[in-house]
């Protein structure tokens, strides 16, 4: 027989496997979703706020070619069932709006630093293009 201290363990590692296949469900069901979002985009990206200690709250951006958020979501929660939802407040303003330190009604502070870490990697993809242009047009091209 497993004993006492037996049954605990093979309690804990079923538990535990039980995690990681959640925790996978979770991770392919929030990738389908922003594949969806890219379709027909001209660019989407994903911020982060929060640690493992602390909740995570993770942000995702889709923007026009004038950087102009067309679709916003967020996915906060403690369990593995937590998705991606939608947030209308984001929909329509500038990504230079969304790096400006004062959040938007409606938004908490965390979310908010999410949005502005994709804000700011949406940025820098927007002044590497910009840069690449540049170079094409000194080349005469």
């Amino acid at each position: 027989m497993l004993g006492r201290y037996g049954f605990l363990f093979l309690l804990i590692a079923l538990a535990w496997i039980l995690q990681l296949a959640l925790s996978l469900l979770q991770t392919r069901r929030f990738h389908r979703r922003i594949a969806e979002l890219r379709k027909g985009s001209y660019a989407t990206a994903t911020g982060l706020a929060g640690n493992n200690w602390k909740r995570k709250v993770y942000g995702v951006l889709v923007v026009d070619e004038d950087y102009t958020v067309t679709n916003a979501e967020m996915m906060a929660g403690f369990t593995v069932f937590a998705n991606l939802k939608p947030v209308p407040e984001l929909v329509g303003l500038s990504i230079d709006r969304i790096q400006n330190p004062e959040p938007v009604q409606g938004i908490g502070k965390k979310a908010w630093s999410a949005f502005q870490s994709a804000a700011a990697y949406l940025r820098s993809h927007m002044e590497d293009a910009g840069e690449s242009e540049e170079a094409g047009q000194e080349l005469g091209r």
